[in-house]
């Protein structure tokens, strides 16, 4: 989920930075693979930088643009193209929020079951003293 935001944030940026719009979907997931913690950790600080000077750019865009065409009429206007943005990066956020749930209610049965089978056994070897 991660790994599609630079790609799609980055077109967005360049333009509000006055370049020329350069961005597709087959760079969606061009990223090396993530092989160690190391190589997250340098994936998340790269997103969240972007993120911010995102945010950046737009504080600084005029209000009046935010209807102009962006790049190509056929994008829509500045505000769709921000707006759809925010919006995807919220969509990956309730998808981390789930998963994240699933993950912990997962482990907290896993350690409930291995807490039960340690008491029965536990029990088992009480009967057989």
């Amino acid at each position: 989920m991660i790994r599609n935001q630079p790609a799609t944030a980055k077109g967005c940026l360049k333009v509000l930075q006055g370049e020329p719009l350069q961005a597709s979907d087959k760079f969606s997931f061009d990223l090396p693979p993530i092989t160690s913690a190391n190589d997250w950790q340098n994936l998340v600080a790269k997103t969240l930088a972007e993120a911010e000077l995102f945010a950046a750019e737009i504080e600084k865009l005029d209000e009046a643009k935010l209807f102009a065409d962006f790049a190509d009429p056929q994008y829509g206007n500045y505000y769709r193209n921000i707006a759809g943005i925010i919006e995807h990066v919220h969509y990956h956020l309730g998808q981390i929020s789930l998963i994240k749930k699933i993950l912990n209610e997962t482990e907290a049965n896993h350690k409930s079951y291995r807490e039960r089978r340690n008491l029965s056994e536990l029990n088992i070897a009480e009967k057989g003293k």
